[in-house]
């Protein structure tokens, strides 16, 4: 008999307090490894909206996707005022 789910489930399942599928179909966009991260996140855009945008982009940019909700939620935790803008002018400023 196989164990149910995984035994460390993924970013968006723990959030959601679920049981992570065998075939989660958001492992490999949001690692246990990167759930810290991805609280950032989740503080910013909510579950429900992260799951609308990973089911409304196209299977071929969804990691770009994830990549850019990862290092939006990191950008607004570190400048709190300006986010994603304030990382790019500072790096513009340089």
């Amino acid at each position: 008999m196989e164990p149910l789910g995984n035994p460390r489930p993924y970013s968006v399942c723990i959030t959601r307090n679920k049981n992570c599928p065998q075939n989660c179909e958001y492992a490999k966009y949001f690692p246990y490894k990167l759930q810290c991260q991805y609280e950032s996140a989740n503080e910013l855009f909510g579950t429900p909206n992260i799951i609308k945008m990973m089911r409304h982009a196209p299977e071929e940019k969804k990691q770009i996707l994830a990549t850019s909700i990862i290092m939006e939620g990191n950008a607004w935790t570190k400048d709190p005022i300006s986010g994603g803008f304030g990382v790019m002018q500072k790096i513009m400023w340089k």
